[in-house]
């Protein structure tokens, strides 16, 4: 008699989720990739202009947009405003240029929950991940 025992690995809410990060600045790209990579993000997406992130969004929903405030002719703000427009059930996070508190202002005035100042560490952005989750990385 041949006995299988079949185990199952409990899957977190964090290996699940689908990530897109919305930057131009390609070596800003690779950081926040390795970042949610060593969160145990997977499925992570990039686009270059929130035009391009808002194609990406009608094709497949992601479940977190991390987005640069300073995007061509389109804000992190304006995107977001896109987003929730659409009735999108998606976490937010905003990445905002050093000591810029106009548009921390204006990002919380829209809306925004989740405010990131660059420049940033793992540490600060795990926590902003995190909290969109509510969970604990391990």
């Amino acid at each position: 008699m041949i006995i299988f025992y079949v185990t199952h690995k409990k899957v977190s809410k964090l290996e699940q989720a689908k990530v897109l990060i919305v930057e131009d600045f390609k070596p800003l790209v690779h950081i926040q990739t390795a970042f949610l990579k060593r969160l145990g993000i997977a499925a992570v997406q990039h686009a270059g202009t929130p035009h391009e992130a808002l194609e990406l969004f009608q094709k497949d929903p992601f479940d977190l947009v991390v987005s640069d405030w300073g995007c061509t002719r389109f804000t992190g703000v304006d995107l977001f405003r896109e987003i929730t427009a659409r009735k999108a059930q998606c976490q937010f996070v905003l990445l905002l240029p050093f000591k810029k508190r106009a548009e921390a202002k204006q990002a919380e005035t829209a809306g925004v929950r989740l405010l990131l100042e660059k420049p940033f560490t793992f540490d600060q952005y795990a926590q902003a991940v995190e909290q969109c989750f509510q969970v604990k990385a391990s």
